[in-house]
């Protein structure tokens, strides 16, 4: 078991971090580094090494900037507060839909990740955050409003506090980002009716669960998450790892039509990218 590392101070602040250390440890491999960076690096644009000369990528960038050229010129705007009242609404009908783990070792080490992660923010937004610990062995994670799920399933295929850290902090850069408002921005444009204001929730909920952020926007929730982990005191090199890992089980990379109805990168291309950024942005190899 590998305890969090403490500095200096009195008997009580030590004994609170070895307690953390003992708590996070449930997780996998406690991993927590010492860095000195206290905020965030806002990402305003995934680096060019991470979407080199892909047509895939790049198309699906080319269409994103379209698209909120149209939302700008049509002036449809989300405010924070719509995000987390489009969140709660969700919620109403999520608690219908899945199991959740709401007490438990794993359930308060997975609080305190969030938390740390969440005071790293640079300019935090005024969403409201809550974690839900769903049991499931479908490995996801994803974001609903403020509402944050992550599955039983993936929290053990992870393997680490570390790589537990960049899955949660990639789910709340969706929503730093302003990727859950461009769906909603959508969503306000279509019109869409349905059972609720919002539209039938089946349908809408099939953004989230199985997100369609596009490429772009997903390798940029991937840095941003990465951002959050290092200045929170994880390793984020650990996710690296896991998306190696889930590249060994992935379809042949090569089949670029493959990639273009996936809303998500490729578990390789996401290793790669994470590898170069992390070590041009910290000298982490």
């Amino acid at each position: 078991m590998i305890l969090i590392s403490c500095g200096d101070g009195d008997a009580s602040s030590h004994e609170h971090k070895r307690g953390d250390g003992i708590l996070l440890s449930v997780l996998g491999k406690n991993d927590r580094v010492t860095n000195d960076i206290k905020k965030t690096v806002r990402i305003h644009k995934v680096p060019g090494y991470c979407l080199g000369h892909d047509l895939v990528y790049k198309g699906a960038e080319v269409l994103h900037g379209i698209e909120d050229f149209i939302m700008d010129k049509a002036d449809v705007r989300v405010s924070d507060e719509e995000v987390n009242e489009f969140g709660d609404d969700a919620m109403k009908y999520l608690k219908k839909q899945f199991v959740f783990v709401k007490r438990g070792r794993k359930k308060d080490a997975l609080d305190k990740i969030f938390s740390d992660l969440l005071r790293t923010r640079e300019e935090p937004s005024d969403i409201h955050y809550q974690l839900h610990y769903v049991d499931d062995t479908m490995m996801n994670a994803f974001t609903v409003g403020g509402h944050v799920f992550i599955t039983t399933g993936i929290v053990r295929e992870a393997g680490s506090v570390s790589a537990v850290a960049s899955i949660l902090g990639h789910e709340i850069a969706h929503n730093e980002c302003g990727h859950i408002k461009s769906i909603i921005r959508r969503m306000k444009v279509a019109k869409i009716a349905g059972k609720s204001k919002w539209g039938e929730w089946g349908l809408i909920l099939q953004n989230f669960i199985f997100p369609s952020y596009n490429q772009p926007n997903e390798v940029e929730a991937d840095l941003y998450g990465m951002d959050m982990c290092y200045a929170a005191g994880f390793d984020p090199r650990e996710v690296i790892y896991f998306w190696e890992k889930l590249s060994r089980r992935e379809y042949d990379e090569g089949d670029w039509a493959g990639r273009f109805v996936r809303s998500h990168p490729y578990s390789k291309a996401r290793a790669v990218c994470l590898k170069k950024y992390l070590k041009n942005q910290y000298g982490l190899e």
